[in-house]
């Protein structure tokens, strides 16, 4: 029900950020939000943290309750064989595609947006992680370069009709505040609290 009222908040050309230490769960979170809009709606995945064989086999141990490296080092016995077949099978029935690469431009996600809406739809875009987008243009300047990818995103989501989510990091000093809910200001690109 909660994930099902976070959904109902968002709307085609929204741009949103997912801000989160490292290892704070923001890609599980994300990315489970992610799959709940597949069941009613194609989705793009744009990865640049993991691999797409990385993240097909997390799916496949949560939704089977085995371990990745058992399932990566194909050591599972019959019956595991059995629960790891079952959940590859619901994965396999989202309308969810990873596009996995170790960086990429706005212009390059807008190619690969255009190509999947053309030819299977698009309902919701995920993009993992922020600091990986490379501009155009040499911007030496962080808070520049943010700026740019920022509003390009944003146009982007205006085109496209699509709402498009953003994971972004907190710095290392907002990371050491331990206990503190992160704040929009903690983010590693502080253009993202201006936008």
């Amino acid at each position: 029900a909660a994930i099902d009222e976070l959904i109902g908040s968002i709307l085609p050309e929204d741009l949103i950020f997912v801000l989160a230490s490292q290892s704070d769960g923001k890609t599980l979170l994300s990315r489970q939000i992610a799959k709940h809009i597949s069941l009613r709606a194609p989705v793009l995945e744009i990865q640049m943290e993991m691999s797409d064989e990385q993240l097909i086999a997390r799916d496949i141990s949560t939704a089977s309750g085995i371990a990745v490296g058992a399932i990566s080092e194909g050591r599972v016995d019959a019956f595991d064989f059995e629960r790891v077949e079952a959940a590859a099978g619901e994965i396999d029935k989202l309308d969810y595609y990873i596009h996995d690469v170790p960086d990429i431009t706005v212009r390059q996600i807008k190619g690969v947006a255009q190509s999947m809406k053309r030819s299977k739809g698009l309902g919701f875009i995920l993009i993992d992680q922020f600091d990986k987008i490379r501009t155009e243009r040499h911007i030496p300047n962080k808070f520049d370069r943010g700026t740019e990818v920022t509003r390009d995103l944003k146009s982007l989501a205006k085109e496209l009709k699509v709402p498009i989510m953003v994971l972004a990091q907190r710095t290392r000093m907002a990371q050491r505040s331990d206990g503190e809910v992160p704040r929009i200001n903690d983010a590693e690109f502080p253009s993202i609290e201006k936008d």
